[in-house]
C-alpha cells in the first residue's frame, strides 16, 4: 500500500516544476522583448549622434550615412565628425 505522504510530494514537485517553467517562460520572453527595443533605439540616427535629412546633402559638414530604420522623413542620418 502506497501512503499518500508519498503521493503529495510527488504533486508538490509537479506543481513547482510546472511554476518554475512558467516563470522561467516569462522571463525569456521579457529579456528577448527587451533586446528588440534595444536594438531598435541602437538603430536611430539621434543615439548615433546625427540629425535626419531627407538627402544626402548636410549642412553641417557632416556625413550622410543612409538610415538604417524604415522611415521615410529619415532617409539620411548626418553625423558630423569631431
Amino acid at each position: 500500500m502506497i501512503s499518500k505522504k508519498a503521493q503529495g510530494m510527488s504533486m508538490k514537485i509537479i506543481i513547482v516544476s510546472i511554476l518554475l517553467l512558467v516563470v522561467l517562460g516569462v522571463l525569456t520572453y521579457m529579456f528577448f522583448n527587451g533586446m528588440n527595443d534595444t536594438n531598435n533605439s541602437l538603430k536611430d540616427c539621434g543615439s548615433k549622434g546625427g540629425y535626419c535629412s531627407e538627402d544626402s546633402n548636410c549642412l553641417d559638414g557632416g556625413i550622410p550615412t543612409p538610415n538604417d530604420k524604415d522611415d521615410e522623413t529619415c532617409r539620411y542620418c548626418c553625423i558630423k565628425l569631431t
